[in-house]
């Protein structure tokens, strides 16, 4: 018989049971590579599971100390433990061990190459925990163990972890997945059929546990690969069936699947009572037989009341309040509230005394897990094992039966359909959480906050993990006597000015550390006894102490140095000394920056929960997506239960940051893989739609359909009729964050979050897109039916006006940066669009203070922060002027609509409002119309390449010169008479090669054009329509410059710069210009000029084709 460890643990029964007499940290090869597959191997498999639960033998003994080497090296419990090994770099892996000896001299490392010899690689001194193995192939398997040796003795070699090369992972069988959505299908008297999902196809078979309620589980049955269907037979009535299946093959077994369980009360059909059972991971109601409807309201009277016990805490009986507040909003009946459990018929809200005679198994349902259903025609049940727990019953009740939604937060995003009556299933619902821990932050006011609790977010998360080492570690008690708990940086120790600030992080190892944080953790919840969990956190800084860079193992899956085995052991450490002083708490951590990953050596306490910190919606990219699934399953390896740590940031989006699909993707994936709880900077604006409700529902259960989700918010929000087009102008938008923005240069490949401080992923929306979305919610406004319907579409086409008011209002700067303007049709239309920007932009802004005072669309940031100073500058657009030159100079209609351009009148000019432009946008438009007014002079010669250029050492007033120079140089110049030239004959061809820049230049130093002065400066550009610039990062830009020398002693120099750089528009086949205008001195740090440089430059182009030409430098006269 093989009984299957399930990973998932009843929160309400969790406890730390004889902790102090296991050695927690004694786990099988634990550990957590970041870039390969680490595979645990012994002789005996059943050697693994023995030490889990807690030395050699399996047996426990009370001297065993978590973090302390103290046992002889020839005692098994003193044998090096947990090795890992993590590949670095193709050349380079590193192993990791626990130290478990008192009197070992050090540790000698053996290698197994390819399944050959053991042999001697290394020896390290005593204490020594890690070791760089540096002459490794990557195309070879390697076996690592451990050996503590002294003088006399040496242990037993460690049990061995090994790193297989990349061929032979190409040629593993994939990692079996979970089954999902275990279900009972069909019930008869005596028996149950079971049925599930399976996403395996290399699975040897399925095994199916059976238990009477209790944690004994037997085997019930093997079945062969692909069944997803079993069938058990002969059961009896009045017993309670719970069961679980795991796919298997070999000697490995796949995570065991939530249980599922019922009670066989009778006959079919008649007098089954609650059909309890796990139902774990949100699952909803198993399929039972059919009872009478019960009945609540009828023509619009009460027929039933509500019963809660004598004794009712505070949330249950405001979940009753709450229940008879909307079934009387719907049905106009008002229902009352009795305590005596004789009442009938009766809707018993939480546990009272007839309701704890049923048998409901409600010990299966977690803190948070409710069953709901009818027991017979005079009493129906809504219950949890906790007041929380009947809480969300009541709300499941609700949403189900009476179809109430709490779509936006207030009473405009409230849905509660009006009811003559009030008839409700019978059958049984029974649900727990997925995630035990949901909380979010960010919300603003009342509404948004208890919007976000009838969604079944918690009023606070089970486990508290956010920055806290200021907290327990504040400088006002410890600077004076204890100054070393605080970091040397570079070589001189920083002590914090007060307890607010936090930008250090403690010293982990520093001497006495330990005992204080323990005593401010036990004083944190001497404080806040209801609490259940403690943050670790790290400070949200980056300034370790010296001496922890100077020992990182490496660096991390982010680029940090990485500091995960010093601050992890540090946790783990305070960890075990607070459950030693007999508090019973758990504790969150983040794993962010420089301790994102893993420890390599150990695995972490088991009341410790990480949470990772990531904005998911990266994963929309396949390589991102991989290695975040890689570090879960490592961090899962490691760690008990895990948590996720997200960046839901919606206010500070200028477009909807919807992305469903993609959530439940990464959610599905993460609960599969131990992701017990979740956190998120939320921060919403409710322009956003279904965004959090989906989330929050995805948080109770994964497994569910998104697309139900989003048409059952689509319909309940604005109607049958006005859906599909709410349902279009979201899939736009979900469209542009998944498929488009990943191409960006904004969206980066390297942080942990999205850079949403910034707003340049606007450059890569379709002005398309911008008008349907506007279409579609006009037309959502016309064909929303009812009052509140057309309220809550018109609310949205609010929140779509700030949208669309920013990106007019940041227009000019997408086409003055990556647009092309290649005749006179798209010159006007950009001075349209320069001309309407200033008013959107004011308009944008507006309409956020308009915002603040509305409880629903309040944004969640605080805009006029100096941290979002990008998303609210009045420059956006001022170099587009320019851009225009050559058009403004050929074209009268050009000229003439800058000459009429003119900024917003003010009605005071000394308080103009937030928003208003620039006074450079204005000077700008009248500085490039004098400039074409104005007498010049040419300072440059050939400015159309006709006399071809040189590749030679820079002579004064000789032809265009290239930079880089050289045969070998790259890229390719090349003077061409194909047709495409802007003027005359020739033009400048460059073909780029990856990691180069180029550039053409010609020296000036004709003393009549030196400064001062005022210049423009400026050139055309060509791209072929086989341009592709969608993904490359950084993208290809085009760079006018003009560089002024001065000279100085005998052969010394300084510059000083002058440019305009933009992003090369995607192929359009035309000519476009770039310019730049501006004073230039005639002296630097005091020394004269002598010459300058005009330079055109071209970057990261690539291997592709750019055209060059009409590149000149001109003098505006006196």
């Amino acid at each position: 018989m093989h009984t299957h460890h399930n990973p998932r643990r009843a929160w309400a029964n969790a406890c730390f049971t004889n902790f102090f007499m296991v050695l927690f940290v004694l786990l099988v090869a634990g550990g957590c590579p970041v870039s390969e597959s680490l595979i645990p191997t012994s002789a005996d498999p059943a050697q693994d599971s023995q030490i889990v639960d807690g030395n050699e033998n399996g047996e426990n003994d009370e001297q065993v100390l978590a973090y302390s080497g103290i046992y002889p090296l020839t005692d098994s419990r003193g044998w090096p433990s947990n090795l890992t090994v993590t590949r670095l770099t193709d050349r380079q892996i590193l192993l990791g061990w626990q130290d478990n000896s008192a009197d070992e001299e050090g540790f000698r490392i053996e290698r197994q190459e390819s399944g050959g010899q053991w042999q001697s690689l290394a020896t390290v001194g005593r204490n020594q925990t890690s070791y760089i193995d540096e002459s490794v192939e990557s195309d070879t398997t390697y076996s690592y163990r451990i050996i503590a040796f002294n003088t006399n003795d040496e242990s037993t070699p460690s049990i061995v972890a090994s790193l297989i090369s990349e061929t032979e992972i190409q040629n593993l069988p994939p990692t079996l997945l979970p089954v999902i959505d275990l279900q009972v299908k069909q019930v008869t008297e005596s028996s149950i059929q079971l049925a599930w999902s399976d996403a395996n196809d290399q699975e040897e078979g399925t095994l199916i546990e059976r238990s009477d309620g209790t944690n004994d589980w037997h085997e019930r049955a093997v079945l062969e690969s692909d069944l997803t269907t079993f069938s058990d037979t002969d059961l009896q009535a009045a017993m309670t069936y719970c069961y679980r299946v795991t796919p298997f093959r070999a000697s490995e077994y796949a995570s065991t699947s939530e249980s599922v369980c019922l009670t066989l009360e009778g006959p079919t059909g008649t007098d089954y009572a609650f059909l309890g059972g796990g139902g774990g991971g949100g699952g909803g109601s198993s399929p039972q037989p059919s009872r009478p409807p019960f009945l609540v309201v009828e023509d619009g009277q009460p027929v039933a009341c509500i019963v809660i016990p004598p004794s009712c805490p505070t949330i249950q009986y405001k979940a009753a309040l709450l229940l008879q507040d909307y079934i009387y909003r719907s049905t106009d009946a008002f229902l009352p509230i009795s305590r005596d459990v004789d009442s009938a018929p009766a809707i018993h809200v939480g546990r009272n005394s007839y309701v704890d005679q049923l048998p409901l198994s409600l010990e299966t349902l977690e803190d948070e897990g409710f069953v709901l259903g009818g027991v017979d025609a005079a009493n129906y049940v809504i219950t949890g094992w906790t007041a929380q727990g009947t809480e969300y019953g009541v709300n499941e009740f609700l949403e189900r039966h009476v179809g109430v939604r709490w779509l936006m937060p207030g009473e405009i995003g409230t849905h509660v359909p009006q009811l003559a009556g009030l008839e409700v299933s019978s059958d049984e619902v029974r649900q727990t959480p997925a995630f035990i821990s949901r909380w979010f932050s960010g919300f603003q006011g009342t509404v948004q906050w208890q919007w976000a609790y009838r969604n079944r977010m918690q009023t606070a998360p089970t486990f508290f993990s956010h920055h806290n080492m200021k907290n327990l570690l504040p400088p006002s008690r410890y600077i004076d006597t204890h100054p070393h708990f605080y970091p040397v940086i570079n070589g001189e120790r920083y002590l914090p000015p007060n307890d607010t600030v936090y930008d250090w992080q403690p010293v982990f190892t520093a001497e006495g550390i330990i005992d204080e944080v323990v005593q401010s953790v036990i004083d944190h919840f001497q404080a806040y006894p209801q609490r259940q969990s403690c943050s670790l956190g790290i400070n949200d800084s980056h300034r370790y102490d010296d001496v922890l860079f100077q020992g990182s193992a490496g660096t991390n899956f982010l680029g940090f140095p990485n500091l995960s085995n010093s601050y992890y052991n540090f946790c783990n450490r305070v960890a075990y000394q607070v459950l030693l002083a007999g508090v019973d708490k758990y504790f969150g951590c983040l794993a962010y920056s420089h301790v994102a990953a893993p420890p390599i050596g150990f695995q972490l306490h088991p009341r410790i929960v990480p949470f990772m910190t990531y904005d998911r919606m990266k994963w929309c990219n396949p390589e991102i997506r991989a290695q975040g699934q890689q570090i879960t399953l490592a961090w899962n390896a490691a760690a008990d239960r895990i948590g996720w740590y997200d960046y839901l940031y919606g206010a500070a989006y200028c477009i909807p940051r919807v992305y469903p699909h993609l959530m439940q993707e990464y959610l599905h994936f993460g609960h599969a893989n131990g992701v017990r709880a979740a956190y998120a900077e939320a921060y919403p604006f409710w322009g956003e739609g279904p965004k959090l409700y989906i989330y929050l529902k995805l948080l109770w259960d994964p497994s569910q359909d998104v697309d139900v989700l989003l048409d059952d918010w689509y319909i309940h929000c604005v109607g049958e009729q006005a859906a599909p087009y709410l349902r279009e102008y979201y899939a736009i938008w979900e469209r542009f964050w998944t498929q488009e923005a990943p191409h960006l240069e904004w969206f980066g490949m390297g942080q942990q979050f999205l850079r949403f401080m910034r707003i340049d992923y606007l450059k890569g929306v379709d002005p398309a897109d911008m008008i349907r979305s506007r279409q579609l919610l006009d037309a959502c406004v016309t064909h929303a039916q009812t009052s509140d319907q057309q309220a809550r579409a018109e609310l949205l086409r609010r929140a779509f006006g700030y949208y669309e008011a920013t990106y007019e209002a940041y227009r000019p700067e997408v086409i003055a940066q990556c647009e092309p303007i290649i005749d006179e049709s798209s010159a006007l239309a950009a001075v349209e669009v320069l001309q309407n920007a200033p008013v959107a932009n004011i308009r944008r802004f507006q309409l956020w203070d308009e915002f603040l005072e509305d409880e629903v669309l309040r944004p969640g940031i605080d805009l006029y922060e100096d941290r979002y100073r990008e998303l609210t500058r009045n420059t956006w657009g001022v170099s587009l002027p320019w851009r225009l030159l050559d058009h403004a100079q050929t074209s009268p209609e050009v000229y003439n609509a800058l000459k009429n351009f003119q900024l917003p009148a003010l009605d005071d000019p000394e308080n103009p409002p937030f928003g208003y432009p620039s006074e450079e946008l204005s000077a700008n438009v009248q500085s490039l119309l004098a400039f074409i007014d104005r007498p010049k002079t040419l300072c440059t010669v050939d400015s159309s390449f006709e006399n071809g250029i040189e590749n030679q050492t820079p002579l004064f007033n000789a032809p265009w010169l290239t930079w880089p120079r050289g045969d070998d140089a790259h890229p390719q110049f090349r003077v061409t008479s194909e047709v495409i030239a802007s003027t005359g004959t020739k033009s400048v061809k460059i073909l780029g090669a990856p990691g180069y820049s180029a550039s053409v230049y010609q020296v000036v130093s004709e003393m009549d054009y030196l400064p001062p002065g005022r210049y423009v400066a400026a050139m055309r550009f060509h791209t072929p329509t086989t341009l592709i610039q969608q993904g490359q990062d950084p993208p290809p830009t085009v760079r006018i410059s003009v560089i002024a020398y001065a000279n100085y002693g005998q052969s010394n120099q300084v510059q000083r710069s002058y440019a305009t750089e933009m992003v090369v528009p995607a192929a359009h086949g035309g000519w476009n210009t770039i310019s730049w205008n501006g004073e230039i001195d005639d002296t630097i740090d005091h020394y004269p000029v002598s010459h300058m440089w005009v330079m055109a430059s071209v970057r990261y182009l690539n291997d592709q084709i750019i055209y060059l030409d009409d590149v000149y430098l001109e003098k505006l006269s006196e």
